[in-house]
């Protein structure tokens, strides 16, 4: 509210500042939020590329070391 000179009082303009530096707290915190937690998930997404690759390789030995000789025979039926 304006006082007899024109200029709002005391109590209207730390309203206004609090209010403010309430808007200004959120927002930030929101976008610490997002930043955070897409570096979070970019990390663990890696992790996860890393493991898969990881079983991957161990799955395909299986094929280079055992299963090769099956795979070459002329005859599909040959158990040995």
């Amino acid at each position: 509210m304006l006082n007899g000179s024109g200029r709002a009082d005391g109590t209207e303009m730390s309203q206004n500042v609090n209010r403010k530096l309430i808007v200004r707290l959120l927002l930030a915190w929101i976008v610490h939020s997002i930043l955070i937690g897409a570096a979070l998930f970019f990390l663990e997404a890696k992790k996860i590329d890393a493991y898969v690759v990881t079983l991957a390789t161990e799955e395909s030995r299986g094929f280079i070391t055992g299963d090769r000789d099956d795979l070459n025979s002329a005859d599909p039926l040959r158990q040995e």
